[in-house]
This record gives structure tokens, sequence and C-alpha cells, in this order.
């Protein structure tokens, strides 16, 4: 009976460590196309490894240097005294010496010719006057000496002379040189071996299910379970019209023996995506305000269901006095052309008036609470303005 008991006990223990080992032999991503069917069921499972490194002595050949001594020749360079005949040769240099010499020159001399006091009798008496004389002017000549610097060359004669320089030559001497030789011998080394070690196994569950309500569609979803145990969702749109795709998750994880079990719901579904991204194709335009509402311009919104406006209301200089998601009973939309309008009435939400405020719309795309969008960036997913008007 004892040993009944054991085998049954063996047995069970086997059992629970068969069903808690993770299947490493399942994928880590799944491509399947969506074509209309209703479920895709799979399982995926991956790893999150580490690089550790252990110690091993092994055997090898180590080398070492063993130092012996040669004689070399080697050249030097060393220096003789050599005598020059530097022949005689005159120097010759420009002096400058005074030189007298003697020119005429020439001044002008002048005097008075004539004039003088003339008397003559008339009528018996004696009468004198004064008469000018003129000015007469020559030039007289006269000798001066005058010195200058007349240059003239003057030449030295140096004899020949003997002069001695040092002249390099090459020799040779010998001399003892250390030299080194490599010489191998058995040796055993520390290596540091890489191994690998699972941290973390994960295995996912996947049923994913697409809403038969959605706009037909040819999706390639690539589905993949990265090493940190988190699932990546990839779609690549084959439809003839264009359609946005969004999931919704519901996801769960237990620990199951030495492994994470994740066991994932996601919903799918398909919109006409021309239609549901039209509001932003503009940016938001011609903002005014009428008596208690508010009007900006937009895309065309042609999916109201998934097109929402958020409003955000700050007096100038002043605090924010509304920030809100507003629903479709809060504002109207008017569709003209090529652009949508939205109409807020704002009596609703008290704002006092006579004042001036700054507005901040926000026209997104929104499809519900827990569905995410695929493929494109949230930014991409909503248009901002912000306008100062008069209230």
């Amino acid at each position: 009976m004892t040993r009944i008991l054991a085998l049954i006990f063996f047995f069970l223990i086997l059992g629970i460590v068969l069903i808690s080992r993770a299947d490493d032999t399942l994928p880590s991503s799944k491509n399947f196309v969506y074509q209309g069917q209703n479920l895709e069921n799979f399982s995926l499972y991956n790893e999150l490894k580490s690089t550790h490194y252990r110690e091993e002595t092994i055997q090898a050949t180590c080398t070492r240097q063993i130092p012996y001594q040669e004689t070399v020749r080697v050249p030097v360079t060393r220096y003789r005294t050599e005598y020059v005949t530097i022949p005689g040769r005159n120097e010759c240099h420009t002096e400058y010496q005074q030189v007298a010499r003697t020119v005429t020159r020439y001044r002008q001399e002048c005097s008075n010719v004539g004039g003088g006091i003339v008397c003559e009798m008339i009528n018996g008496r004696r009468v004198c006057r004064t008469e000018p004389g003129h000015q007469v002017c020559r030039q007289v000549p006269y000798t001066e000496t005058i010195w200058e610097n007349v240059p003239r060359q003057v030449c030295n004669w140096i004899p020949p002379t003997q002069e001695a320089r040092q002249v390099a030559y090459t020799d040779y001497e010998d001399r003892i040189e250390t030299h080194y030789r490599t010489e191998s011998y058995p040796c055993t080394r520390v290596v540091q071996i890489p191994y690998t070690v699972v941290d973390k196994r994960f295995q996912a569950n996947v049923t994913m299910e697409f809403d038969i309500t959605s706009v037909p569609a040819k999706v390639l979803f690539t589905v993949s379970l990265d090493s940190q145990g988190k699932l990546v969702i990839n779609p690549k749109d084959q439809s003839d019209k264009a359609v946005l795709v969004a999931v919704a998750r519901q996801e769960t994880e237990e620990q199951v023996g030495d492994q994470i079990q994740i066991n994932a719901q996601i919903k799918a579904l398909f919109k006409d995506k021309e239609s549901v991204l039209s509001p932003l194709k503009n940016d938001i335009f011609n903002i005014y305000i009428v008596p208690g509402y508010l009007h900006f311009y937009a895309g065309p919104i042609s999916d109201q269901n998934t097109f929402q406006v958020r409003l955000t209301v700050q007096e100038e200089n002043g605090p924010v006095v509304l920030d809100k998601i507003l629903s479709h009973e809060q504002y109207q939309i008017k569709n003209w052309n090529n652009s949508g309008q939205v109409i807020v009435d704002l009596d609703p939400f008290n704002l006092p008036s006579h004042k001036r405020y700054k507005f901040l719309m926000e026209a997104a795309v929104n499809l519900g609470l827990g569905w995410e969008v695929l493929g494109i960036s949230p930014e991409n997913l909503f248009k901002r303005k912000e306008a100062v008007r008069n209230f």
C-alpha cells in the first residue's frame, strides 16, 4: 500500500512539473490575415535572458621573454679637425670726406641818386624847395666758401689665413646589447566562460475577437510577445478602402511554476479611416463668438460618434474657469463644403460676461474608453487651437 501511494505521489508531482513548464517550442510572434473571421486563438512564448560568466581553469600554452646578450657593431658619428686656407681678399667700404669749395654769389645794393634842396629868385625873393631823388640798385658779386661730404672708397687687404673646422665622419664600434627571445611553456589560465540564464519565462494565450459590425477589411496582423512579457500588435492594412484599426485589451497574469502566464482577451474593430480622421484634415480656424455660442471650424465631420471636443477656458491673465470634454448634447455640428463647423453652447457653463477669455479648443478622435488606435501616433489624433476673445 505504501508503495502504491508513493507511485501516485510521484506521478502527481511529475504532472505538476510538466504542467508548470513553459512550452518553449511556441513561437514568439504570430502572423495572420483578417478577412472577416470572428476569432483567432494562439499562444506565444518568450524568455527574458541575461548573460553571466563563470571562471574556468584551462590548460594553455604561455610565453615568456628570455633575455640574452649579443655583441653588435653599430655606427657612431665622430668629428675631426680640418684646416682650410682662406685666400686673401680686399675688404672695401665707403668713407665720406669734407671738401671746401668757393662759390660766387650776388647780393643787391641800392642808393639814392639826385634830389636835394633847390633855390631860385622869384620876384626878388629867394625861394627854396626840396626835390626828391630816385633809387638806383645793382647786383654786387661776393665769394663764399662751402663744405661738402664727398664719398670715396677705401680698401684694406686681408692676407690669407688658416681656419679650423669640425668635420663629421662615421665610425663603427662594438657594443653589447640585451635582446629577448620568446619561449613557450605549458601553463594553466583562468578564463571567463559566458553562459545564458533564463530570468523569466512568458507564455501568452491570446484570443482576438473581431467586431462583426466593422467595415469590410483585409488586414495582416503581426502579434508579438517581447522579452519583457509585453504583447505588441502591428497591423498592415491591405483593404480596398483604408481602414483604421483599434483594439481593446484585457490582460491578466499569473505565476504558474517557473513561468508567467498571460491570458489576453483582445477585441478589434475596423473603421473607415477617411471618415474618422477627416475632422483632423484641417487645422482649427475661423474662431468667433456670438452671444452665448462659440463657433470654430475643423475638417469635415463624417462620423460624429468618434469625434470629441475638449474645451478649456481661462480668464486672460487669470485662473482656468472651465476644462471639460463636451458631451454631444453640448455642441452642434454642421458640415459646409470641405469643413465642419462646431457650435458650442456656452450658457450652461455660466461664464461671467464682459470679460476677456483665452479659449483652447481641441478636436480629437476618440473611439471610446479603453480603445487604442494602432498604427497612428497619439499626437496625430487631435488638433488644438488657442484664441483670445471677448465674451
